[in-house]
């Protein structure tokens, strides 16, 4: 391995596409409202941290967050620029943005761009899982009333 921590190539790459895969089904989960899926992405010990609201372990994640309880309408939660800071062969850290748009019916639409701190780590059937999943939200702005 080079001083950077990489591990090779085909390694590296088949991971990102994991990795890639990992944080769409996240994105899917969270826009099902499937909080039992997206406790699976997480380790056993991972932490999520939205904005400072932290739950810790699968249990923690599969309940939720006070919001996501009362979240109503659509929404969709894109993710982009990945980018990965740091590779060994069952640890990966990475950032990314992530911008979320929601809408219920007759409200403003509502955008939040946050940044995305992420850490996993190989599973026990050696799948990457978040590790850890700290959300930090930059932009929160809502349009006028949809027709």
């Amino acid at each position: 391995m080079n001083a950077t921590h990489s591990p090779p190539r085909s390694t590296a790459e088949g991971a990102l596409l994991e990795i890639s895969n990992l944080l769409t089904e996240f994105s899917r989960c969270i826009d099902a409202r499937d909080r039992a899926a997206l406790s699976l992405l997480f380790g056993e010990g991972a932490v999520l941290d939205f904005n400072g609201f932290e739950m810790r372990g699968r249990d923690a994640i599969r309940k939720g967050t006070p919001r996501s309880s009362q979240a109503r309408g659509t929404t969709r939660h894109l993710w982009t620029n990945l980018q990965i800071l740091s590779a060994s062969a069952d640890r990966i850290r990475t950032r990314a943005m992530q911008m979320t748009l929601e809408q219920g019916e007759g409200a403003s639409l509502q955008v939040r761009v946050s940044d995305l701190s992420d850490e996993f780590a190989k599973g026990g059937d050696g799948r990457w899982l978040f590790a850890s999943r700290i959300m930090t939200r930059q932009i929160d702005a809502r349009s006028g009333v949809a027709e």
